[in-house]
């Protein structure tokens, strides 16, 4: 096996991803959730316009978003996902910045 399919093995293989994927999965099967989710994107959307525009809405833009957030958040199935979310892209990232240095320090003699 080489080291790529190995890793690869290796992350399916982490009960983090494994217990990721099963919330993921019940977050999207559930229509409730669906709805919230859409209506969160919908004011991230609007706030991101509104901060690149620098507009007088985004103060009103911003406390839309976080109340469209907060029940999400506030859910123990979701803030755990959002846990989970965040561990495994601060791991993806640090697998990345490995392989970028161990193909950087040929170069850097």
């Amino acid at each position: 096996m080489n080291p790529l399919d190995a890793l690869i093995a290796h992350l399916e293989a982490d009960d983090a991803v494994k217990r990721f994927r099963v919330l993921e999965k019940r977050i999207l099967d559930h229509p409730d959730y669906q709805k919230k989710y859409a209506e969160v994107l919908k004011r991230q959307k609007q706030l991101v316009q509104h901060q690149h525009a620098k507009d007088g809405r985004l103060s009103t833009t911003e406390a839309a978003y976080h109340d469209a957030l907060a029940p999400l958040i506030d859910d123990p199935l979701i803030n755990e996902y959002l846990h989970l979310q965040a561990h495994l892209n601060d791991t993806l990232q640090m697998i990345c910045q490995l392989i970028e240095a161990a193909l950087e320090k040929p170069f850097n003699l």
